[in-house]
């Protein structure tokens, strides 16, 4: 099934440029409607629609009558690890490409089957659901003091390895009748963090990144479909992301490495407020990007996204066409057989797996930072289940490991956890809210109560980590907001110079994590959260010790309420309203 039919016809009957995710496990008419109108190309799911087979097969199934066309890509991010939408109990636990790397290091043709026939068996399971696109695999070469967010990702550090592997794996994507998606043009393992940019930022030249970034996406560039991330290449186009930046997509992506399939930019939810998205996708799409994809479910952000779309192009309409083209009809696969046949080719490096790194705790603290990254960008939620053989499998970790990071998980308050039977993320009754909301009150009101003459380090400690929270929520970076909310809740009681006060303060903190990650994501909520810090600050400098006890008590009571609405469902009790 190709896209021939769109080159001849007017452009407003072709889909829009747009690949949407939708906020839940079900449809809701706003949804549906808007869906229809919009008519978006494809639709992306996260883990937050994926809850059990029965259910996903009927929401894919929705989102494709809301369209009303006859063939409708749905797209998901099924690498393995922990990018994986389809987690146990439901669905298999997908091995992490530093599995297959363990094999590749001693047995490179062991590897590349392994991989392959990984590929064949997620293409089967997509299938079954209704998912024909799988956004992998990641073709990004890993670099030292770079940030975190490739690391297990990457099928390794050597560009023959990872053009080998990655290989592999598209072609039993395609095998089993699912388009691979290569990922990210034109190499993201050296991006890092950089103060003064938004974004994350590479240094490398173009003569390194030619040597070696390009080196995976040139072998594999007959590949259907890439993804290109939002990172700023300073040597490439010092002043615009590669999602937007003529001379990257144009000179190095179609020009240099010669890719000439649909490029698909990167999730633009993460580029800023919604007032601003319609400028974002526009210059993606101008510069070349064929879709955009806008996956939180947003409806405010969706439909800023939708002003500043066209029907899809000659051009991308073309690009298409040839992707379908590349999709082989599956032969039949006998999935336990295959399973049992993938198990035994990965046994070779198990023995070695994180050998002495889990002795110092390096692979356990990595463990925990991945699952709580995970609960701040939602997509593990309350109420939700992790077993043991996710972590196992998924990530690569040995058992112990595995529990050593729940026990860790369950200390901080974020899951409760059972030996043997996993851990659930943490989730709160009404009684259980009431009484945490009682002692954090109690301890902050204490601490401000006890606010020394305050030092100006205090005061210039406290607006420097506000000027960073309001930074990282104008870019919408909830890691980092996250980070700057605790370290600002906890230089402000370390104004009451008592230092036990102030352990006992962050130890109940992080018990109470999980009901302030629920207030990030709310844009509302983040504005007042804003104005509630500025207002704690300006009674610091007055020296205003009951205003101070007050604002803090008002502080918690919103972030518990904003919890009990949106997790609970409560009507809210208060208006969320700026002092």
């Amino acid at each position: 099934m190709g896209y021939a039919h769109m080159t001849g016809l007017h452009a407003s009957r072709r889909p829009s440029a747009a690949i949407f995710g939708c906020a839940s496990h079900t449809l809701s008419a706003s949804e549906f409607r808007f869906f229809r109108e919009t008519n978006p190309y494809g639709f992306i799911l996260h883990s937050r629609n994926c809850r059990d087979p029965k259910q996903l097969g009927e929401l894919v199934r929705e989102l494709k009558e809301a369209v009303g066309r006859k063939h409708v890509n749905i797209f998901i991010d099924q690498e393995g690890g922990r990018i994986s939408r389809l987690a146990p109990p439901h669905w298999r636990a997908v091995p992490s490409a530093v599995q297959f790397l363990d094999v590749a290091r001693t047995d490179p043709r062991r590897a590349a089957e392994a991989v392959h026939l990984n590929a064949r068996l997620v293409a089967a399971e997509l299938r079954q659901l209704g998912i024909t696109v799988n956004i992998a695999p990641v073709l990004d070469l890993p670099a030292p003091n770079a940030h975190k967010i490739i690391g297990g990702r990457a099928f390794g550090d050597t560009p023959e390895t990872v053009s080998l592997l990655g290989r592999a794996a598209c072609e039993g994507l395609l095998c089993g009748g699912v388009l691979p998606v290569i990922k990210h043009i034109v190499g993201h393992g050296r991006a890092a963090v950089d103060r003064n940019e938004p974004l994350l930022v590479v240094d490398a030249s173009l003569k390194e990144m030619d040597n070696f970034d390009f080196v995976p996406f040139r072998a594999l560039h007959d590949m259907p479909c890439a993804m290109v991330a939002h990172v700023l290449y300073r040597k490439l186009d010092p002043e615009i992301r590669a999602t937007a930046s003529v001379p990257v997509i144009e000179g190095i992506i179609r020009s240099n490495i010669g890719f000439g399939g649909v490029l698909i930019s990167d999730d633009v939810a993460t580029l800023g407020p919604a007032h601003e998205l319609d400028r974002h996708v526009r210059e993606t799409l101008e510069a070349g990007c064929d879709l955009v994809v806008h996956g939180n479910g947003d409806m405010d952000q969706m439909q800023a996204v939708a002003a500043a779309l066209e029907g899809v192009g000659e051009d991308t309409a073309l690009r298409l066409e040839r992707a379908e083209a590349a999709r082989h009809e599956p032969a039949p696969i006998d999935m336990e057989r295959a399973t049992a046949r993938l198990d035994i080719l990965l046994r070779t490096g198990r023995s070695n797996d994180n050998a002495g790194d889990t002795r110092s705790g390096r692979v356990v603290a990595s463990v925990v930072d991945s699952i709580e990254r995970d609960i701040v960008f939602g997509r593990l939620l309350p109420r939700q289940r992790l077993m043991e053989d996710e972590l196992v499998y998924g990530m690569g970790v040995k058992r112990h490991v595995a529990r050593a990071a729940f026990q860790e998980l369950a200390r901080k308050g974020i899951v409760s956890f059972e030996a043997y039977r996993g851990a659930t993320i943490r989730h709160f009754t009404q009684d259980e809210l009431a009484k945490l909301q009682d002692l954090q009150t109690t301890l902050h009101v204490a601490a401000a109560n006890r606010l020394q003459r305050p030092a100006p380090s205090l005061l210039f400690r406290l607006e420097e980590v506000q000027n960073q929270f309001c930074e990282a929520v104008e870019r919408r970076d909830l890691q980092q907001i996250l980070h700057a909310d605790i370290v600002f809740h906890q230089v402000l009681c370390e104004g009451s110079g008592n230092e036990f006060l102030s352990a006992a303060i962050g130890n109940c903190d992080a018990l109470v994590r999980n009901v302030y990650v629920q207030n990030l994501r709310s844009v509302e909520r983040l504005a007042l959260t804003c104005h509630e810090h500025e207002a704690i600050i300006e009674a610091v400098r007055r020296e205003d010790a009951n205003l101070l006890a007050h604002l803090c008590a008002e502080h918690i009571a919103m972030a518990f309420e904003f919890y009990r609405e949106s997790v609970l469902g409560l009507e809210p009790k208060a208006a969320l309203r700026p002092h």
